[in-house]
């Protein structure tokens, strides 16, 4: 018999995984967000663009245009200032 008392798993049952996105403005990156989005298990909390090795500022506006693209403009966008090197 199951513990009653037992904590469901973090995106159990009704529940959704919270998740801060962090990548480099990267094709495959692009891909994931809507794949991210798509998941009904997963709450895209918001995404978050490193100045790794992507130039920033087309960076930020293709994640921009993406959002827009799949409908959802409430993710929060912003772009880190820091380095990868």
């Amino acid at each position: 018999m199951a513990d009653p008392t037992a904590h469901p798993p973090a995106a159990g049952r009704g529940r959704k995984l919270p998740v801060l996105f962090i990548h480099d403005a990267a094709i495959d990156d692009f891909i994931a967000t809507m794949l991210l989005v798509a998941m009904p298990n997963v709450d895209l909390k918001g995404i978050v663009i490193a100045d790794a090795d992507c130039v920033p500022q087309p960076g930020i506006d293709a994640a921009n245009r993406l959002q827009q693209f799949i409908g959802r403009p409430d993710i929060p966008l912003a772009l880190s200032e820091s380095r990868g090197w």
